[in-house]
């Protein structure tokens, strides 16, 4: 890739992502709000491995060393 193609391809990319913000400044609460239902349904879709509650368990003792040490 020349300099110049590497510059394009920038410039594309800053197109692309000034349109996908002008595009969710328009969304309406209600359709931030269907997505976030899609999303925590498709998260149920999902098998439970386990590693949820090992690294929420993680996360706890963490913070309950750092409230040991008075941080």
């Amino acid at each position: 890739m020349t300099r110049e193609e590497a510059r394009a391809w920038k410039e594309r990319w800053r197109a692309v992502h000034e349109v996908e913000v002008e595009e969710l400044r328009k969304r309406t609460p209600e359709q931030d709000m269907r997505s976030l239902a899609a999303l925590m349904a498709a998260a149920r879709s999902f098998p439970k491995t386990g590693h949820r509650e090992r690294d929420e368990a993680a996360v706890r003792a963490k913070w309950e060393q750092l409230k040991r040490r008075g941080h």
